[in-house]
């Protein structure tokens, strides 16, 4: 096990700044999955973890050594899409690093087996790549890298060319079969679904900043900032624009001629702000207690999820998401939400209000 330090990391390719004074500890064993859009800095933090690209700035710690940009033994690497050697069976495939290493034939072959066996990929050890499906080689990509049982293990969109129903079954295997607490892991994806199924901790990156660092509970219910809502969750938080009546405290929408009031508590500060609210804490058929805002409007839109529907509902000129767990939807719909479920945030993108509580170390 290793602890992984970033410190004041830097990367700059021409005119952008792919990541920018990155600093985070990530903990012995913990499995972080790193999160973004495209463009955010994913693949240049994985690359400068790897080995692959050295920082302009800023240095890397594995324990008690520095990363000199050359790689490192105690580092591996499963890169998007597996990289397997198609001319290699795959019981060559997995003992690649360690026939590297010089390590005895006999030994390679009892540790691929292991491995072959953890990762149930036992029965194709005599096949080749071609031969395989798309979640078999993943699966021996990962086991390639577990191979010399590294401390650092890096996943580069390792369920991006997966169907739903294998991205499902691999989630599982992987935290099963990576044994948190042996090693740690830095998983990289698109996907805010995966990292929030996934993740011990969670890293939002934004313009190469994280906007984000902290568990994925703490990060879906406390978010730092108006991006975060509005990228991490199957359904998102609503976030409605708008500004706070210097006056009287109300809430004001920048659209639409819906108008809340006041919230309870401090005033809102002046300026742009943004009303969230996740779509499970709209109500349906709120009693007359049961809601501090009641909302009533037409549905514009609505997907059957098996046990519930996910609604979009249009009323006084603004657009919410919610969650119905009936199979009937009336029309219109009559909801509400209690103030307490609300965050606030500085304009359209910005910081919370009051801020996020900071993550425990």
């Amino acid at each position: 096990m290793a602890t992984l330090r970033i410190e004041n990391l830097s990367r700059r390719f021409g005119s952008v700044q792919a990541l920018s004074d990155l600093s985070l500890t990530l903990p012995s064993g913990a499995y972080t999955v790193v999160v973004g859009p495209s463009g955010s800095g994913k693949t240049t933090l994985l690359r400068l973890l790897a080995g692959l690209d050295r920082p302009d700035a800023g240095r890397i710690r594995i324990a008690d050594r520095v990363l000199d940009g050359a790689g490192d033994p105690g580092v591996a690497w499963v890169p998007q899409g597996g990289a397997l050697l198609p001319h290699l069976d795959i019981c060559r495939n997995l003992a690649l690093s360690l026939e590297l290493r010089g390590m005895p034939a006999a030994q390679r072959l009892s540790r691929v087996r292991e491995i072959a066996r953890d990762l149930g990929i036992a029965h194709l050890l005599d096949r080749r790549p071609d031969t395989l499906s798309a979640g078999e080689r993943q699966r021996v990509s990962i086991g390639r890298a577990l191979a010399s049982d590294p401390q650092v293990l890096l996943l580069d969109e390792p369920m991006a060319s997966l169907d739903p129903h294998l991205r499902r079954q691999l989630r599982g295997d992987l935290r099963q079969s990576l044994v948190p607490g042996r090693r740690t892991v830095v998983h990289v994806t698109h996907d805010p679904d995966e990292a929030l199924a996934l993740a011990d901790l969670l890293l939002v990156l934004r313009d190469g900043r994280a906007e984000q660092f902290d568990t994925p509970a703490t990060i879906y219910t406390h978010p730092a900032s108006a991006f975060v809502a509005g990228f991490i969750g199957a359904l998102p938080m609503n976030l409605i624009a708008g500004t706070a009546d210097p006056a009287t405290g109300a809430f004001r929408p920048i659209s639409g001629s819906w108008t809340p009031g006041r919230p309870p508590g401090p005033p809102l500060p002046a300026g742009p702000i943004t009303l969230g609210i996740h779509p499970e804490h709209l109500v349906p058929h709120p009693g007359p207690a049961a809601v501090d805002v009641r909302l009533s409007g037409r549905v514009a839109h609505h997907e059957f999820a098996g046990h519930e529907s996910h609604l979009t509902l249009a009323t006084g000129g603004v657009t919410w998401r919610m969650r119905w767990p009936h199979r009937g939807i009336p029309d219109p719909i009559e909801t509400g939400f209690r103030w307490s479920d609300c965050r606030w945030f500085h304009g359209p993108t910005g910081a919370a209000w009051p801020p996020a509580p900071p993550r425990n170390a």
